[in-house]
């Protein structure tokens, strides 16, 4: 009981290990972002908006990476492409009918 208890308490102590890489994809070509994508499966990309507000949002490879939600395309600024296309996850679910 005492090492489920030790185990448990090492999984909960390192959630950094599992949070996916933060990037900022205006350091980065667009063709980049979208290898850093297929290489991790997903990552955080952030910037800073136009306005100077920070932005980020988690970007993924391919809609097996998004948890319930459907894929989407978004766009990022990157160093050689204002709107940059690349994959997000929608926090829209589909409700069927019963809205």
């Amino acid at each position: 009981m005492r090492k489920r208890i030790l185990g448990l308490m090492l999984v909960m102590a390192s959630p950094a290990a599992a949070a996916p890489p933060t990037y900022d994809p205006t350091s980065l070509t667009c063709q980049g972002v979208r290898s850093v994508l297929a290489q991790n499966g997903a990552a955080i990309l952030q910037y800073t908006s136009r306005s100077g507000l920070p932005i980020y949002n988690r970007y993924v490879a391919n809609q097996s990476y998004c948890w319930g939600g459907p894929m989407v395309w978004r766009s990022v600024p990157t160093r050689d492409n204002p709107a940059c296309p690349v994959a997000a996850c929608s926090d829209r679910r589909s409700r069927g009918s019963n809205r």
